[in-house]
């Protein structure tokens, strides 16, 4: 697998700008994936930088941009890494960015990746899975105007100081074990050869199909009626080939669910050979107005050519009549740091306008929470959380300096909670 971008010389910044020509077929080839990795070897001249330092960005200026890699917060910690990410659901300067908690960097080398792919954006430092969150919408208004730049914005504004020993940017979502062997080697395991393929008799008789090929049969889920967080899953992935016609011949095709508490997302057309994804997930609302009993969704993909269903998968929700204390215990979800004090001037002006709080989720299940201000001029973002299992996530705390114009002296309280949403 190649990059579509990449710099393999070493180069050192020290606050000059390397502008590298193939920002807008960048921009063009990740739209058209909705997907994307970044990976660097960098190491910083000092651990401590701010702005944040752009290390790679593809932008226009300070306040807009598609995707930018930091070195430090503006108002935080000087050795974090800041990702900024542009979607239809995030700002255009890709706010709320993805921030590390800790000091991720001390001048020493490290390897860092970037990796969005359905609507979350997860960080990887040195091998490892940092931090991920989910920013919702698609990449389908990156601006193909943008310039790819190393080292600062194209104003020269946030010049950022140390050496990329390598850059690499593709327009797909590299694999958990293709990142531990970037990080490890530097290189991509390559794959086992694929067999020569048999030839086939012609004339080829149409009798194939797609195939599933992740998960066949059926899958059972169990849980309590009218509790949805019970139930030992609600998302669930698929893999499948098309295995007939000629040779790089698209087919076309639709995946469809015969229940309306069970929803399917899917691209539309595969060529031969090819392999594809799609989810499956159970929608809260119908889900948990279904009675107790066995309750039976079936998936079928069908050939739309030739109108003919081509395969199925049946999810069979086993239903258990809710009984006197069997409502689940309220998600173990923390929050740090604990306490943010903060000095306030005269005339509301603030030592910090915008902090980070993690917010963590200690169950084996995922979890939907809200996040709540006590204090109108203590703001969220975002206020509505997804946490996966035993995952955690970066809320914003932005303080509005105007609602303490008129305030007295004094020290003032604003109590952060966290609920699940149930």
């Amino acid at each position: 697998m190649q990059p579509i971008a990449s710099v393999e010389t070493p180069v050192t910044l020290g606050g000059s700008i390397l502008g590298l020509p193939d920002g807008p077929a960048v921009t063009r080839a990740i739209k058209a994936s909705n997907e994307f990795t970044v990976e660097l070897l960098l190491t910083p001249l000092n651990g401590e930088q701010n702005g944040p330092a752009r290390i790679l960005t593809i932008s226009e200026s300070a306040t807009d941009r598609n995707f930018t890699i930091g070195h430090g917060t503006f108002g935080g910690s000087s050795r974090a890494i800041e990702v900024r990410c542009r979607t239809t659901e995030t700002s255009s300067n890709g706010q709320p960015a993805l921030v590390t908690q800790g000091d991720y960097i001390t001048g020493e080398q490290l390897h860092v990746a970037v990796i969005f792919k359905d609507s979350t954006l997860t960080l990887w430092i040195d091998g490892s899975i940092v931090v991920e969150r989910e920013l919702g919408g698609d990449l389908s208004n990156w601006d193909e105007g943008f310039d790819l730049l190393l080292g600062n914005e194209a104003d020269g504004g946030r010049p950022w100081l140390g050496t990329i020993e390598r850059a690499r940017i593709y327009d797909v979502a590299l694999s958990d074990e293709e990142v531990r062997s970037l990080a490890v080697t530097g290189e991509l395991e390559e794959p086992a050869p694929e067999p020569e393929p048999e030839p086939t008799p012609d004339p080829v008789e149409v009798v194939g199909g797609f195939l599933f090929e992740k998960v066949r049969g059926d899958r059972r889920i169990s849980g309590i009626a009218g509790q949805i967080d019970s139930f030992e899953a609600r998302y669930f992935d698929y893999i499948i080939a098309a295995d007939y016609g000629s040779f790089g011949e698209s087919r076309k095709w639709v995946v469809e669910s015969s229940e309306p508490w069970l929803f399917v997302r899917h691209k539309a057309e595969i060529k031969l050979g090819e392999s594809s994804d799609f989810s499956a997930m159970i929608f809260p609302e119908p889900a948990e107005a279904l009675p107790p009993g066995e309750h039976i969704a079936q998936i079928t993909v069908t050939d739309t050519e030739s109108g003919l269903p081509v395969d199925r998968v049946r999810i069979i929700l086993d239903l258990a009549e809710a009984v006197e204390g069997s409502e689940p215990e309220p998600a173990d979800i923390t929050v740090e740091p604990s306490q943010i004090e903060l000095e306030a001037m005269e005339g509301g002006v603030l030592s910090s306008r915008f902090e980070s709080l993690v917010v963590s989720n200690n169950e084996d299940r995922e979890v939907l929470a809200r996040v709540e201000s006590t204090a109108p001029w203590a703001l969220l973002s975002p206020d509505t959380v997804r946490l996966m299992a035993r995952g955690a996530t970066v809320v914003g705390v932005l303080f509005d300096e105007a609602a303490l114009v008129s305030r007295d002296p004094g020290r003032y309280e604003a109590r952060i909670t966290v609920e699940e949403v149930r």
